[in-house]
């Protein structure tokens, strides 16, 4: 979203993962079928908008860390 809240459907910001804990980065998405960055990449720009993280868990029970920072968007 802007700085109103208003949802930039067009958006490309460049969104980069950490996870820590008892879990994996496993994989990046974007959909865009042009782009051909490593799906295995801790960083992506997004598209249209959008973007996909997937975490594996590893074989330990515990707590996942997930923190994800974007150009121009405060770190969640």
């Amino acid at each position: 979203t802007d700085e109103n809240g208003n949802i930039v459907p067009n958006a490309e910001n460049k969104v980069t993962f950490e996870v820590s804990g008892d879990g994996v980065l496993a994989g990046i998405d974007n959909g865009r079928p042009i782009d051909h960055q490593s799906y295995r990449d801790d960083n992506r720009k997004a598209f249209s908008g959008q973007l996909v993280g997937i975490v594996r868990s590893t074989k330990s029970a515990g707590t996942i860390t997930v923190k994800v920072k974007a150009d121009g968007m405060e770190d969640q």
